[in-house]
């Protein structure tokens, strides 16, 4: 009635889109599709209508109004498509009343840049004659005197484009970003590194249509996000191997020069994925590489120098992240995914071990999450309850390398996943499709029904322990074997015995399984007995005792890509409604919540209906005149007559619930059930990927770290060593035939690990490294010394 009322009063159909509520009782919006427009009401009157344009600002100014009325956020979020911290911006400048500001909080991203044509005209004038005064400076002085006269803050960052075009035009020969970075091909040299220099004539200078210069001339840039330049990327720098930004001669300063160790990981990107994707991808496996764990934390690095080790970066996060959301949809995970196994792969192993290079560890990995998303519940082990969380089905090879992980929920208990996640596994990975694997799964895997499908297979195997077994006595004929299994500590040759005494018989449950019953004693003499279930028919028992129990390996990797690689990072808080997900899932039965709860009230009424009875028996026996001397107190009578009264009404209660539990489906639909709920799923798509890059990055060290581990051979630091090392400064030198690094720790080194890095780095030189750039320059490392720089003056 009251809409049809609003139509008659203004000729048009109208649909409610905010209505009144405990929180807004007068005020409601509606909608015009003939006009597109928003007309909103004041009880019954017509208080103004506007457009229903996103950006335009009657919109804004009318939600600024209904979020500082205390309209629900929430609800206005949804209607009004406007971040919270967005409306709470408007509603703020609303009320301090200052036009200026509220007009530039209005039109956000689209107001006008600070650059005015006033502001360019006065840098045309000035820059050839503060760029004489001040070579290296240039960029601080003329912003200090745009502040001085125009009251205006601008970043170096935001100049940069429009101090390219004056460089070129005046043949100046500068750094591209305009700061005080000295360079070497100056004439005046004021910096000189250890190792020598090169008298750098004007014949190697970079000519002025160089492609620092054209590509700022020309505007050929990929505008990400940003003000100013911040965030472009240079699009024919990934392409350009005559780029030279490390000329023969130059002598910089590079923070992050160590991270030049792992250039063949680096350059593997671009020579295995897309070109247009594989920099911004060496930019995240450089980042992870260096600490920073997301996106976010990459605004720590240096991105000047970033760029000057890999060419194309993007600078800002959030255009980082655009370009993460884009990528996550072209199935770039797998790609990852892919190349991380083959690089995990050794060729070299020998035969004897050629049947471990098909044995993997599987192990969900849990997450507890503590958004607002209404996901699935699953069991947290760290916390002992259930609560939300997000599980990641990871594959290990058995020395702990990660070769495979995939991101899901507790739609589908494990034994559901396994058969799916091994499928997929095979299918990003070079496994042929009858290839026999072995699989190691610690828990959660014991199922009859899985076990027979397994067992029907050929190309899987499976070994895990016996859920719930109890030692019993061996039988006496039985052939016990026993085997020892070391362990090092601290070093090599610092060795821990393990002690294993087994025997193997059919499982009773299903005789297509071996049962392997082991006792196993450690160092300090602790037995156990445990029971190791596997359908693999020939493989050796000692061989699945020394997989499961060396499974540690796998459950430490967890801990190590927590925390150096950061895999527990939420990456993206995106969900996705059940509702949309409905056709892509297989929907199930699952118990009814309501049948559960209602046969539980049922069992805890009869327990007291049991205690009862016992107590009333009690009292009868007291009563009997020939076993009580004495009359009972007159309280005992009144107790019993509460008691009686107590039996009978649970007497009623259960049969009421005997009658709702009777008409109570025992079984519902799952999926229909989460719709009811509402529940979501995380979008991990974008963690995914991140997640693929993080595997990467953690590869890379460690296979990286190898020669370094066994030279140094004191497992206590030596990750912590070698990471101080990748982390290093250091000074690039422009060689004729390559581009020398002297890295300069920040850590001080003994003379024996010293000798081992320079060791290290020689055999890594022999590989013939090559800047991962994509310009196919060749680099060499060399362990410098703070001792070789020389500092100038002003």
């Amino acid at each position: 009635m009251l809409l049809s009322l609003r139509e008659a009063q203004y000729g048009e159909p109208l649909q409610l889109v905010l209505g009144a509520d405990k929180r807004n009782p007068l005020v409601s919006v509606y909608h015009s599709q003939d006009t597109g427009t928003l007309h909103v009401y004041y009880g019954l009157e017509l208080m103004e209508v506007i457009p229903d344009q996103r950006e335009h600002m009657s919109y804004k100014l009318l939600v600024a109004r209904l979020y500082n009325a205390g309209v629900k956020a929430l609800t206005l979020q949804e209607v009004f498509q406007a971040d919270r911290k967005t409306m709470k911006r408007w509603g703020e400048a609303l009320l301090e009343g200052e036009p200026e500001k509220l007009i530039a909080v209005l039109a956000g991203r689209s107001r006008g840049k600070k650059i005015t044509p006033e502001i360019e005209g006065f840098v045309r004038a000035r820059f050839d004659s503060i760029y004489q005064e001040h070579p290296r400076s240039y960029s601080v002085a003329i912003r200090k005197e745009i502040k001085q006269i125009f009251a205006v803050s601008l970043s170096g960052e935001a100049l940069r484009p429009l101090f390219g075009q004056l460089r070129g035009k005046s043949g100046h020969r500068t750094g591209e970003t305009g700061d005080a970075r000295p360079r070497a091909s100056e004439s005046n040299r004021e910096t000189t590194c250890d190792g020598g220099s090169e008298d750098v004539s004007p014949a190697n200078e970079v000519p002025d249509d160089s492609p620092s210069v054209k590509e700022q001339e020309s505007g050929v840039f990929s505008a990400e996000a940003g003000e100013g330049s911040a965030g472009l990327i240079p699009a024919d720098r990934k392409q350009s191997p005559d780029f030279n930004r490390i000329a023969q001669g130059d002598c910089q300063f590079c923070h992050h020069a160590g991270v030049l160790i792992f250039s063949q990981a680096l350059r593997a990107l671009r020579g295995d994925l897309p070109a247009e994707d594989a920099p911004i991808l060496q930019q995240w496996l450089a980042a992870v590489l260096l600490g920073a764990l997301n996106i976010e934390q990459s605004k720590f690095l240096d991105i000047d120098d970033l760029e000057l080790l890999l060419g194309c970066v993007i600078r800002q996060p959030h255009p980082q992240r655009q370009r993460l959301s884009e990528i996550a949809q072209s199935g770039m995970t797998e790609k990852l995914l892919a190349l991380n196994f083959s690089q995990s792969r050794s060729p070299t192993k020998a035969k004897t071990q050629c049947e471990e290079r098909n044995d993997f560890y599987y192990d969900p990995h849990t997450k507890h999450y503590t958004g607002e998303a209404n996901i699935l519940k699953g069991w947290c082990a760290n916390r002992r309850i259930a609560d939300k969380a997000m599980h990641t089905d990871f594959l290990h090879a058995t020395d702990g390398t990660p070769v495979y992980m995939e991101w899901t929920d507790n739609y589908n208990t494990l034994p559901e996943r396994f058969l799916p996640v091994i499928a997929r596994f095979r299918s990003v990975t070079d496994l042929a499709d009858k290839t026999p694997i072995t699989i190691t799964i610690d828990r959660g895997i014991n199922n009859i029904d899985l076990f027979g499908q397994i067992i029907a297979r050929k190309d899987l195997y499976i070994i895990t322990w016996e859920t719930g077994y109890k030692p019993e006595p061996w039988p006496t004929d039985a052939s016990v074997q026993s085997i020892k299994l070391q362990r090092s500590r601290n070093r090599a040759n610092d060795l821990k015995s393990y002690h294993f005494e087994y025997m193997e018989q059919p499982w009773r449950r299903n005789s297509g399984m071996r049962q392997i019953l082991v006792k196993a004693t450690n160092p300090s003499g602790r037995t156990i007995e445990v029971a190791i279930l596997t359908d693999h028919p020939d493989r050796p028992a000692s061989q699945a005792i020394r997989l499961i129990f060396w499974r540690w390996l796998q459950e430490n990797d967890f801990k190590y890509l927590d925390k150096h690689f950061g895999i527990n990072q939420i990456t993206s808080y995106a969900s996705i409604d059940y509702k949309a997900l409905a056709e892509t899932l297989e929907d199930k039965q699952m118990r009814n919540g309501h049948h559960q709860a209602l046969v539980k009230q049922r069992l805890e009424l009869k327990r007291e209906l049991g205690r009862l009875l016992i107590a009333q028996r009690q009292y009868s026996a007291k009563a009997r005149p020939t076993n009580t001397p004495h009359k009972l107190p007159e309280s005992a009578h009144k107790t019993e007559s509460k008691r009686q009264q107590r039996i009978a009404e649970i007497d009623r209660l259960i049969g009421q619930l005997n009658a709702q539990i009777k008409d109570t489906q025992k079984e519902v639909s799952r999926l229909e059930t989460l719709l009811e709920q509402k529940k979501k799923r995380l979008d991990t798509a974008n963690k995914s990927v991140m997640d693929a890059v993080k595997v990467l990055a953690r590869n890379a060290f460690y296979r990286t770290l190898l020669p370094f581990k066994h030279a140094y051979d004191n497992y206590r630091d030596d990750h912590d060593y070698f990471r101080k090392l990748t982390r290093s400064h250091g000074i690039l030198i422009g060689r004729a035939e390559h581009v020398e690094v002297q890295l300069i720790s920040p850590v001080n080194f003994p003379p024996k690990i010293r000798r081992i890095i320079e060791q290290f780095l020689e055999q890594l030189n022999a590989t013939d490294l090559e800047l991962p750039d994509g310009s196919g320059r060749k680099i060499r490392l060399l362990l410098g010394s703070k001792a070789g720089i020389q500092l100038a003056r002003d």
